[in-house]
């Protein structure tokens, strides 16, 4: 059992690369844990990971730390990669997230997202 999701997922992505579970180059790494403890009392985390991660040759690649029992129809993995790749959640306040990224023009460097006022019955693995 994790008891700090959020917190274990850093220590997890700053590994030395010597240790036989740091991130690979150009890979997503995904660490199960039996259960993780969510950042407040009886909550859990499904899993969790950082917004934004570019995969680039010769450095550390993505991660992801999953809870073990989440069921492939939920969609969890997918759900983490999104975030991986830069999608934030579809519902909640608006953000604003600015790319720093040298390879990008720089009008493309800010992205701003359409955000659902309320949940629906739409598909979506970020809501």
């Amino acid at each position: 059992k994790i008891t700090n999701g959020h917190g274990t997922l850093g220590v997890l992505m700053n590994l030395a690369p010597e240790k036989a579970y740091a991130r690979k180059s150009e890979r997503l790494t995904v660490w199960v844990a039996a259960e993780i403890q969510g950042p407040s009392a009886h909550t859990r985390l499904a899993g969790t990971t950082y917004l934004d991660q570019p995969l680039y040759q010769g450095k550390p690649g993505a991660g992801v730390l999953l809870s073990g029992d989440v069921m492939r129809a939920g969609k969890r993995l997918s759900h983490e990669v999104g975030h991986i790749v830069g999608f934030h959640h579809t519902a909640g306040p608006k953000v604003s997230y600015v790319y720093n990224h040298a390879q990008c023009p720089t009008q493309h460097a800010t992205a701003t997202w359409k955000m659902s006022a309320a949940p629906s019955c739409e598909m979506n693995i970020m809501g």
